[in-house]
């Protein structure tokens, strides 16, 4: 073929992109139903928001956000706040399990594998850990 690829490799790529694009739709349907979103967020097939709390009010996100990592509020508490125009590299986390929470203001990008957490589960005098 002269010029361009085959009909048969262009829909060989198309088929291929087909669970990213579907996976990526279906996640961001389900953080809806876990997190107070803007309207034009997105995640994508291999992020996730898990929010055990079950209030969708302890996890907002803001317009233009998307999520490539997870986002985790725990059962006990945990609240988790993302402004507009951010970035969840794949791999990351950020994780809340404390009443105060985690708040990420605009235009924020974090890499891939990063781990933000909140939590004081154990003393801060290593003796007592």
């Amino acid at each position: 073929m002269k010029g361009g690829r085959s009909v048969l490799a262009r829909l060989a790529d198309a088929l291929l992109a087909l669970p990213e694009a579907v996976g990526g739709q279906l996640r961001t349907a389900s953080a809806r139903g876990q997190a107070s979103t803007a309207e034009d967020f997105h995640v994508f097939a291999e992020g996730r928001i898990v929010n055990i709390y079950g209030d969708r009010d302890h996890v907002s996100i803001g317009s233009h956000a998307r999520i490539r990592g997870e986002i985790v509020t725990y059962a006990h508490a945990g609240q988790i706040a993302i402004g507009s125009w951010f970035y969840l590299g794949p791999g990351s986390m950020i994780w809340s399990s404390d009443e105060t929470g985690i708040v990420i203001g605009d235009r924020v990008l974090v890499s891939a594998n990063v781990m933000i957490h909140d939590t004081n589960s154990h003393p801060i005098d290593p003796a007592a850990r």
